[in-house]
């Protein structure tokens, strides 16, 4: 009785990662046929002269096999339905919403992950009045509020608690789906969840960046919540873009050079819009919507600092010396961390961080010492 009772609890669970990852491979699958059947094209003088029927029959037929494929998948997904709660899966559906996100998005997926407030577990103490302040998380891509799991983050939580009467809460989001859109979506959950307290935001990687466009998309609607937002910490955030996806769009680039390699640029194309954002750190819908996707000029957003809000921007160099700030954290530059180009001496407290990765700043007791005082 009881074995029965746990398989029904965990067969919706099971049902909706298995369609999710069943609406992925069918993607691929028919994104890989597009391609050999573009190469196909790129060499055989019949396919280039559209005289190939039973080619063009044969790998019409397997696309539209994946595409039934797909939309079995996705409607076994819908009637599993979406579970906000965390699960072994977790980690998984992150790092595919991160990578792949956006597809899931356009087909109504239940394997993409819904924005959600994350409240952290309350500690062990007797039940108080509602707190002051609210201090808000935000993770990077390809990630979810698990990454946050470190001994010094669960000390600098106890100290939130008691020194600035402070609730602590993670934002769980898909990071595949543009900047712009996740800083609506944040823009709109805190106007209902985050009630009157005062809000500190405090976002790692591309969650500083829709910390930062939720806060100007908030201001910009009249939401109240913004104006009580009192401090804004960016940790390793590429406000100016981020190396690897520059490079990564110039390789993708180079693919066109040739009509033998240019079918395989349909893959490189394939990455999330949550990427293609960090290339020159788009926080707005009119960052991006005239461009086209491999645009390779640079073009920074234009988001402003809010006067009444504190802001400080965290770099981290994985070495000392000169050279660390082109090198960075392997993933983003000093310079892009910084913001130096984008905002005059003052207006933003910056803090380098020396023989420290991207990931690591997540855990590291320097952050939190940082924190701790510069809120305090």
């Amino acid at each position: 009785m009881g074995g029965a009772r746990l398989d029904r609890v965990h067969l919706p669970t099971a049902l909706r990662h298995a369609a999710g990852l069943a609406e992925f491979t069918s993607h691929l699958g028919s994104e890989i046929t597009a391609l050999v059947q573009e190469v196909h094209a790129s060499v055989s003088p019949t396919a280039r002269l559209g005289v190939d029927g039973v080619g063009r029959f044969v790998y019409g037929g397997i696309r539209r096999g994946f595409t039934g494929a797909r939309r079995a998948a996705a409607l076994g997904g819908r009637v599993a339905g979406r579970d906000p709660r965390p699960d072994a899966w977790l980690d998984v559906q992150s790092a595919l919403n991160g990578a792949f996100g956006h597809l899931f998005e356009e087909v109504g997926s239940a394997f993409a992950l819904p924005m959600a407030l994350v409240r952290s577990e309350p500690e062990r103490q007797p039940a108080r009045r509602r707190a002051k302040r609210l201090v808000v998380f935000v993770h990077g891509l390809c990630m979810n509020e698990r990454g946050w799991r470190r001994p010094r983050h669960a000390r600098f939580r106890r100290w939130a608690a008691s020194h600035l009467d402070a609730d602590v809460a993670y934002v769980r989001y898909n990071t595949g789906l543009r900047i712009s859109a996740n800083g609506a979506r944040l823009a709109a959950l805190l106007e209902c969840e985050a009630g009157e307290s005062e809000i500190l935001l405090v976002g790692h990687s591309m969650g500083g960046l829709v910390s930062r466009s939720a806060l100007h998309q908030a201001e910009q609607a009249g939401l109240g919540w913004q104006r009580r937002v009192t401090h804004l910490a960016c940790l390793g955030s590429p406000h100016e873009g981020a190396s690897l996806e520059r490079i990564g769009n110039h390789a993708n680039r180079l693919l066109g050079a040739t009509p033998w390699t240019r079918p395989f640029m349909r893959l490189g194309n394939l990455r999330s819009h949550g990427i293609l954002d960090l290339r020159f750190g788009h926080m707005l819908e009119s960052d991006w919507r005239e461009r086209d996707l491999d645009d390779a000029r640079p073009a920074h957003s234009e988001v402003g600092l809010p006067a009444h809000v504190e802001h400080l921007f965290v770099a981290a160099a994985r070495f000392g010396g000169d050279a660390a700030g082109a090198v960075g954290d392997w993933l983003v530059p000093v310079e892009s961390a910084l913001a130096s180009n984008l905002y005059p001496e003052g207006s933003v407290r910056r803090e380098r961080l020396r023989d420290i990765g991207h990931i690591a700043l997540l855990g590291d007791a320097r952050v939190y010492e940082l924190l701790r005082r510069w809120i305090g």
